[in-house]
């Protein structure tokens, strides 16, 4: 699974685990339905995932935050 936010650099957690900060290429358990990005400044955001039939086969998932106001 291919993981890209706008703007970069936002914490990515699958199943409550931590798996790195976008972009990145993580690997996710079978059954997979979402990912949640977070980001200080930025509301968290939940991404749905729509994992392939077929293993292996590449998937891309980009998620837009949306930045608090007056945020530092």
């Amino acid at each position: 699974l291919r993981v890209a936010s706008v703007p970069p650099g936002a914490k990515i957690r699958v199943a409550g685990r931590s798996m790195g900060e976008t972009p990145a290429e993580i690997q996710v358990p079978p059954g997979t339905t979402e990912l949640v990005l977070a980001k200080k400044c930025f509301d968290v955001l939940v991404v749905p995932v729509k994992l392939p039939n077929e293993p292996g086969k590449r998937v891309d998932v980009t998620g837009t935050l949306k930045r608090r106001p007056r945020c530092r």
